[in-house]
């Protein structure tokens, strides 16, 4: 009896001695904390898509978000403060329960583009942004820029690359951030060679989308019923570089080739599903009660 609570007692304090981190302890560690700045940014998005819902839908113009006045067409885009004064909600009413903003952390901008095509659509000549009115399509935009610490500091992407590019464990966690109706990634901005202006990507799994393309007739099958009749293909969210979402000055001055953003944006829905904003707005009361 008294020979096992020795060798017990030894074990435990031999166990003092290994101190040495494992690595897949580090790893859980860095996951945790860049958690954190994905879910600030998907947590911040949501809140100002859901506090500015009413005012699309019912055309409204609170604390005068829709007054533009800009001569770069680019800039007709309304830049929404998180201090928006609307006389029904405001944006942390719809943070999630005990969130705390805090800016020292990640610093989320929001905008309102609202055009007369997809932000999606390739043909980007005349899809200048519009008045909110009169816009078929109304987004809201999220975007901030990556803290330091998340980008690779390899000179070998550097030169391969030309631009700072996030960590991959910032990425793959990117990557896992969905919501109904958001689409989130980040923006690979570079220099392009022959204009020397900075053009956008947008990166990220969750800007992938799925299409499924008819394969060409199997010339040695004549089955019907051949599995290989179509296939599903994937590919990114190709957002012209021409497009409003790139071109705004404050985006382009915070999102460049040397300081790499988080961007999500979602399509405002045009219709008062069950009357939910009939009754907020008539409530009026700004208060999260």
């Amino acid at each position: 009896m008294y020979i096992w609570i020795l060798l017990a007692t030894i074990m435990v304090a031999l166990s003092f001695f290994n101190v040495s981190p494992r690595a897949d302890k580090e790893n859980a560690i860095n996951e945790v904390k860049a958690s954190l700045i994905i879910n600030r940014f998907r947590a911040e998005h949501l809140a100002m898509a859901r506090t500015m819902d009413c005012e699309i839908i019912r055309r409204l113009n609170n604390a005068g978000w829709r007054n533009i006045e800009t001569q770069n067409p680019y800039d007709k885009v309304s830049t929404i403060p998180k201090n928006i004064a609307l006389p029904y909600t405001k944006y942390e009413c719809n943070l999630p329960l005990g969130y705390e903003p805090n800016s020292a952390i990640l610093d989320v901008h929001h905008m309102i583009i609202c055009l007369n095509k997809r932000i999606e659509d390739p043909d980007q000549e005349d899809n200048l942004p519009t008045d909110c009115d009169t816009g078929r399509y109304r987004y809201m935009v999220s975007y901030a820029a990556i803290p330091d610490r998340w980008l690779s500091k390899d000179s070998a992407d550097l030169d391969l690359y030309g631009v700072a590019r996030p960590l991959p464990v910032l990425v793959n966690l990117m990557a896992k951030a969905s919501s109904y109706g958001s689409v989130y990634g980040w923006a690979d901005c570079a220099e392009n060679g022959t204009s020397s202006k900075v053009e956008c990507n947008l990166r990220g799994y969750s800007a992938r989308v799925v299409r499924v393309q008819e394969a060409e007739p199997d010339s040695a099958s004549s089955d019907a019923n051949s599995l290989d009749s179509s296939q599903t293909l994937f590919s990114f969210t190709d957002i012209d570089k021409a497009s409003p979402l790139w071109n705004s000055t404050n985006f382009k001055t915070l999102c460049n080739s040397a300081k790499p953003c988080l961007v999500a944006y979602e399509k405002f829905g045009t219709a008062d599903r069950a009357g939910h904003c009939k009754r907020l707005v008539a409530q009026n009361n700004p208060n999260c009660n």
